[in-house]
C-alpha cells in the first residue's frame, strides 16, 4: 500500500505548499454609524447586495465628497468581500453665532430665520453685517438665508478668505449652501458685505455656520472593529461590542483624531463566554483546583 497525503498538502522541491483558498463572504456585519445618527434597516447581519441608508436624528448629514462637503442622506451596500461599499457620514451641529452687528447700527441684533427679524438693504447703499465668534475656529461650510430682492454679497472670513455671491431676484425665502474646502485658517468673525455698485435690495435672515478645530478628521476611521461597531464623530470613535462580547479592558474610545489623522488605541471585543470558561476551575481536592485544559 502506498503512502497517501491529505489533498491540501503538496510537496514540491522539498517545499511544503498549501494552496490558496479564496472565500466569498455571504454576509456583512452591522456597519459603523454616526454620533447623533442611525441607519436603516437594522439587522444582526446583512446579505450581500443589501443596502442601508444613513440618516441623522440630530444635526445635518455631512459627507466629504470630491474635496467638498455635501449635505445628504447616504446609501451603502454589502459587498461580496464582507465589507460595506462606503463609510458612515457625519451628523454635524452648527456653531452658535453671537448676535451680529450692522455697520450702520451700534446696537446688537438677532437673526432667527423669521422674516420680521431679517436685515434689509436699500438700493445703492453698502452695508456690512458682522458675526463675532466665541473662539477662533475654521469654518468649512455655511448656509446664508435671505428673502425678497436681489444683491451681490461679499462674504469674508478674516483675514484670508472671501467669496462673492450674486443672487437673482428672490421672491420667497431661500437658503444658499456653501462648502469651503479652500479655507484652512482660523477666524474670530464672519463678515457679509452687500455691494453698492449694483442695485441691491436684499434681506439677510439667517446664517448657519459649521466649523472645525485641530482635533478633527474629514473622514471616519479607516479600520473598523471586529465583533463591534464604531460610533463616529470628527474627533473620536467610540466602540460598541456586539451582544456576547465586551472590550477586554472595559475601555470605550477606539480612536482619536489630531490634525486630520486617526490614532488607534488597540481596543478589542472579546467573547464574554470564553472569558467565563477560562476562569472556571475543576477541583480534585479542596486545595487542588485546575482550569479545564489541565484535566485529561
Amino acid at each position: 500500500m502506498g503512502l497517501s497525503f491529505p489533498p491540501f498538502l503538496l510537496l514540491f522541491g522539498g517545499v511544503l505548499l498549501t494552496p490558496r483558498l479564496f472565500c466569498v463572504a455571504t454576509y456583512c456585519p452591522p456597519p459603523d454609524f454616526p454620533e447623533r445618527g442611525r441607519y436603516v434597516p437594522e439587522k444582526l447581519k446583512y446579505e450581500v447586495g443589501t443596502q442601508i441608508q444613513y440618516f441623522c436624528t440630530n444635526g445635518y448629514p455631512m459627507d466629504f465628497i470630491d474635496n467638498g462637503w455635501v449635505i445628504s442622506v447616504k446609501n451603502v451596500a454589502c459587498q461580496s468581500s464582507g465589507e460595506w461599499s462606503g463609510q458612515t457620514l457625519f451628523c454635524d451641529i452648527p456653531i452658535k453665532l453671537k448676535n451680529p452687528i450692522l455697520s450702520s447700527d451700534t446696537d446688537s441684533k438677532e437673526l432667527d430665520g423669521k422674516e420680521h427679524k431679517c436685515f434689509g438693504y436699500q438700493n445703492d447703499t453698502e452695508e456690512i453685517l458682522q458675526f463675532p465668534l466665541d473662539d477662533e475656529l475654521i469654518p468649512y461650510a455655511f448656509f446664508l438665508c435671505f428673502t425678497k430682492g436681489q444683491g451681490v454679497f461679499n462674504i469674508r472670513f478674516s483675514p484670508t478668505w472671501n467669496f462673492t455671491y450674486d443672487t437673482d431676484i428672490i421672491k420667497n425665502s431661500v437658503c444658499a449652501y456653501f462648502s469651503i474646502d479652500t479655507y484652512h485658517s482660523k477666524t474670530k468673525s464672519i463678515t457679509i458685505e452687500v455691494s453698492s455698485k449694483t442695485n441691491s435690495s436684499i434681506a439677510v435672515c439667517d446664517m448657519i455656520v459649521f466649523s472645525k478645530d485641530d482635533n478633527w478628521c474629514d473622514h471616519p476611521p479607516e479600520y473598523s472593529a471586529i465583533n463591534g461597531q464604531l460610533e463616529v464623530n470628527h474627533s473620536k470613535a467610540v466602540l460598541h461590542c456586539k451582544e456576547g462580547f465586551r472590550e477586554k479592558e472595559g475601555r470605550e474610545v477606539y480612536a482619536t483624531c489630531k490634525n486630520n489623522t486617526w490614532s488607534y488605541l488597540n481596543l478589542k471585543c472579546v467573547d464574554t463566554q470564553e472569558n467565563k470558561k477560562s476562569l472556571e476551575l475543576t477541583c480534585i481536592a479542596e486545595s487542588h483546583c485546575f482550569p479545564p485544559s489541565f484535566i485529561l
